[in-house]
């Protein structure tokens, strides 16, 4: 018989679409054969991502409402054995309802920095980075069972309609084109100037190369900053909503994709070359089997910190000697949600809870209500 596991995320701003709705949606649909799952998007806004998802239901929740609404959510986890939230919100008002109902809960941590050493407690943690893991498994509960299960996706489906239509629309036949998908905020700005330096490299060889950003404007304030320093340049910025909504579609038309998280996945998925933005460095490395491990320990961030001769070793063999690696092995391996099937069906069969700790739940009610107003 299916475990019956109810899935819940937080929509922190009026527009939501990050990276951990689409892992959601990834791991969820891949788990179907397993579990007997619903969807709860909590918060401000029902994200883009699962809107269309039947499997989905958004409950409006605001600091006035929340006190009220908790015996709504507590009665509509009433079927199910196991709530697995996905960030730091969402597992509050697991830990909430809990207290009514002893429901097993499972937190997933979904990359990003460490931050602080307060850990919140979960029944089991599953984080996707190393660097998450060795700090949960420092600073939290020893008790607890925690896993190192990397993010994964489902291969890309490609549409070619909507591919064609795109490389009309932006003139794009005969180009050689480096792809980065990324909402326009100053958060990533480390890529963006990684990109188009790594546009300037491809140049030397390749006249014909364009650099293509695709993404919402968070910052409107960024995004005419950037767009001033790509004039001259064959780079374009595209923002229309027809394309930026579901943008992993696109990834099929690039030649390199320039990628963190989950994207860098995705685009292994249709075995393209992938380039990682690197701290501290002019451009973002080659992914291939040398660099491989020390990108993924850091979920493919860009707090990964490499020496620059490194990079140009590792940069050469593609750059120069036009040596591609086959990506397509990364995705089978360790981005598949095929491969990890066994390892989720161990995770909810598990019966095991960790013992209460007020403290611990007084400490993450103080930090989800400064998070809220």
């Amino acid at each position: 018989m299916k475990k019956k596991v109810l899935f819940i995320i937080y929509s922190s701003k009026k527009v939501s679409g990050g990276g951990h709705f689409y892992s959601l949606k990834s791991i969820s649909s891949g788990l179907e054969d397993l579990i007997d799952f619903r969807i709860l998007n909590l918060g401000k806004v029902f994200a883009r991502p699962l809107v269309n998802n039947p499997k989905a239901k958004f409950i409006p929740l605001t600091p006035i409402n929340f006190p009220f609404k908790i015996f709504t959510l507590r009665k509509l986890s009433k079927p199910f054995e196991v709530i697995h939230a996905f960030d730091f919100k969402s597992l509050f008002i697991a830990r909430t309802i809990s207290l009514f109902k002893k429901t097993k809960i499972i937190y997933t941590k979904c990359g990003g920095v460490n931050g602080s050493r307060y850990i919140p407690d979960a029944d089991t943690q599953i984080l996707f980075s190393k660097e998450n893991y060795n700090h949960f498994q420092e600073f939290g509960n020893p008790k607890t069972p925690r896993y190192l299960l990397p993010n994964r996706v489902n291969k890309v489906n490609i549409d070619i309609e909507h591919e064609k239509k795109f490389c009309e629309n932006f003139n794009l036949k005969d180009h050689f084109i480096l792809l980065r998908i990324s909402r326009f905020n100053s958060y990533y700005d480390t890529t963006f100037q990684q990109s188009i330096e790594l546009l300037k490299e491809i140049q030397k060889r390749t006249e014909n190369a364009i650099l293509i950003f695709i993404g919402k404007i968070q910052s409107k304030e960024y995004f005419e900053s950037f767009k001033q320093k790509t004039k001259g340049l064959p780079v374009i910025l595209v923002t229309e909503e027809v394309y930026t909504d579901e943008a992993s579609r696109l990834l099929n038309i690039a030649d390199i994709v320039i990628s963190t998280g989950r994207g860098v996945m995705e685009a292994c998925s249709l075995n393209k070359p992938v380039f990682c933005p690197v701290r501290d460095s002019k451009i973002p490395i080659n992914l291939n089997s040398e660099t491989f491990k020390k990108l993924f320990e850091n979920n493919f961030s860009e707090r990964v910190i490499l020496d620059a001769d490194y990079i140009d070793k590792q940069n050469e063999n593609f750059l120069h000697k036009n040596i591609k690696p086959n990506t397509i092995e990364f995705f089978k391996t360790n981005f598949s949600v095929e491969s990890v099937k066994e390892d989720y069906k161990k995770i909810y069969s598990q019966e095991s809870r960790i013992t209460f700790h007020l403290i611990n739940y007084i400490g993450h009610a103080l930090r989800f209500i400064k998070s809220i107003i």
